[in-house]
C-alpha cells in the first residue's frame, strides 16, 4: 500500500518452463528410411518456448522412453548447450517402429517426441557358387529377417574375408580387397584360386551386420552335360 508501506503481499514462486521439446533425428544413409539392428544414430533436443524459439537459458534434466531402444542416460543441460543438446549412440537391437521421447523430470508435461523411427534386422548372405579355377563372380546379399533383398539399400558397405578348406597347400586365394558398396542391396565381388578346393567366403560390414557365409568350389568344369569336381 503506497500510504500504509508495511501492508505487502507476494505471489507464490512463478515457474517459467518450455513450452516443448523439438527432437530431430539424424538421417539413415541415403535412400533408406530405417537403421539396421545396433546402427548407431542421433537425436538433437531443443528446448522451446512458447514461439518455438530454443530457450539459452534451460538447464533442466531430461529423461528419455522409447520401446525397443537402447536410451541415453538422464541428462542435466549445461549453459553451454544454450536450449540445445545431441545425444548420440542411440540403437535398437532388434526389429522394431517406434519413437524416442524425452520429459522434463521436474515438470513431466513438457515433452517431445521424435518423428518414426524404424529399425531393421539384417543379415549379409553371401551365395555359395562354383566355378573353374580362377576367378569367380560371387553375389552378395543384404536381406532382412524374412530373407528379402533390401532392395532400398545403396549405401552400406562390405569387405570380403576367404578361408580356405585345405590350408596351406601351396594355393593361392583371394578376393576384392577394398570395401564394397551394394546398390539396391546387392553386391558383385570376384574370388580366385590357383587350385581346385572349397573356399569360405564371409564379410565385415559397416554398418556391423550378421553374415551368413556361403563358399565357392573351385575347379567345376562342365561339358555334355557332366561336372566334374
Amino acid at each position: 500500500d503506497n500510504t500504509l508501506t508495511t501492508r505487502k503481499g507476494a505471489s507464490a514462486n512463478i515457474a517459467f518452463v518450455p513450452k516443448d521439446f523439438q527432437v530431430s533425428l539424424s538421417a539413415p544413409p541415403p535412400a533408406r528410411d530405417f537403421y539396421y539392428a545396433n546402427e548407431n544414430f542421433s537425436a538433437t533436443a531443443n528446448a522451446r518456448d512458447f514461439n518455438d524459439t530454443t530457450i539459452a537459458n534451460y538447464q533442466g534434466t531430461v529423461s528419455f522412453s522409447g520401446s525397443g531402444l537402447n536410451l541415453p542416460a538422464n541428462y542435466t543441460f549445461a549453459s553451454s548447450d544454450s536450449g540445445s543438446h545431441t545425444f548420440s549412440g542411440i540403437n535398437g537391437p532388434a526389429d522394431a517402429t517406434t519413437t524416442l521421447s524425452l520429459s522434463d523430470t521436474g515438470f513431466t508435461t513438457v515433452t517431445g517426441t521424435s518423428s518414426g523411427i524404424t529399425i531393421k534386422s539384417a543379415t549379409i548372405r553371401v551365395v555359395s557358387t562354383t566355378g573353374p579355377v580362377g576367378p569367380v563372380n560371387v553375389q552378395v546379399q543384404i536381406v532382412d529377417s524374412q530373407g528379402n533383398i533390401i532392395t532400398s539399400d545403396n549405401s552400406s558397405t562390405f569387405t570380403v574375408t576367404v578361408t580356405e578348406f585345405i590350408k596351406d597347400n601351396s594355393s593361392s586365394s583371394r578376393a576384392t580387397s577394398q570395401k564394397v558398396t551394394v546398390s539396391q542391396g546387392v553386391a558383385f565381388i570376384t574370388v580366385s584360386d590357383s587350385q581346385a578346393e572349397t573356399v569360405t567366403i564371409t564379410a565385415a560390414s559397416d554398418p556391423l551386420l550378421t553374415v551368413s557365409a556361403g563358399v565357392v568350389r573351385f575347379g567345376t568344369v562342365s561339358g555334355g552335360g557332366v561336372g566334374v569336381q
